[in-house]
């Protein structure tokens, strides 16, 4: 990719057997936020957990230099009007993360992902934000069961969202969750115990909200740190309103208030 080619972005985003427009997984919120903030036209493509793992597989194979593994979501990076003439491998991201650091490199110009104020952002300040959002990522938003809770909390309703077929075998397969985690997470404490949960995480973020009143997580100024949580926020509202509703509600006015911001994150 030249550096005066134009690149074009798809995001290949999970959807769900019988309800096309629905985005299935949190991640892929983190990336539609980021493109926006960015403001980085791009076009989506919806796929199942089968075609994630084929037909993009087709186009990206390991022997080509596509990444050993696809997960959602996934960014497809292109050149189109190259000036040199020529043709230039698409390359894929598959990490809401590296997709993050990805775009906050190449359009520097455009409001930033982690610094948390407006205009040109200072370098420093990225850095700082860049490792404060990870910390937010890697925590709050991991699905690791042995500190993450919104992935069981919620996996029931997803898992009811899907037709019986080859795809919902694979979504409960351990080719994806690994060995034995589908057991796992079918044996795990019940529901209450995991609302209780899930309230206690989001305790932290409703007291540093609270410090700064009026800002977002990020900062003065929304970033991807707020992508993170409302990507969660997300998944839980898209499958089940009234657990999202009893969850972010019922923790204070602070969260209610950050979930109402939530058009915000686009520049205006």
């Amino acid at each position: 990719m030249t550096a005066t080619s134009t690149p074009a972005h798809t995001l290949y985003e999970l959807r769900f057997d019988h309800d096309p427009e629905f985005y299935a997984g949190p991640n892929g919120w983190k990336v539609h936020l980021s493109l926006l903030r960015k403001q980085v036209p791009y076009k989506v493509e919806l796929v199942n957990f089968l075609q994630l793992q084929s037909t993009i597989r087709e186009r990206h194979p390991v022997a080509g230099g596509g990444p050993a593994r696809i997960t959602s979501p996934a960014l497809e990076i292109t050149s189109v009007a190259a000036a040199d003439g020529g043709t230039h491998k698409p390359l894929l991201l598959c990490d809401s993360f590296r997709i993050a650091e990805y775009l906050e490199a190449t359009y520097p110009d455009r409001p930033s992902l982690f610094s948390g104020v407006a205009g040109p952002a200072d370098p420093a300040a990225v850095r700082v934000g860049k490792a404060y959002a990870r910390l937010v990522d890697l925590g709050l938003g991991n699905s690791d069961p042995q500190w993450g809770v919104w992935y069981d909390l919620i996996f029931p309703d997803m898992q009811a969202r899907l037709e019986p077929g080859a795809n919902r075998d694979y979504f409960v397969s351990d080719a994806r969750l690994g060995p034995g985690a589908y057991a796992a997470a079918m044996a795990r404490p019940g529901k209450e115990d995991l609302v209780a949960r899930a309230k206690a995480s989001l305790a932290p973020v409703r007291l540093a909200l609270a410090e700064r009143p009026g800002e977002f997580l990020q900062g003065p100024e929304p970033g991807f740190a707020d992508f993170v949580l409302f990507g969660r926020y997300a998944m839980v509202r898209n499958s089940n309103p009234a657990l999202a509703k009893r969850v972010f509600d019922d923790v204070g006015e602070e969260i209610r208030e950050w979930v109402k911001g939530g058009p915000e994150f686009e520049p205006r």
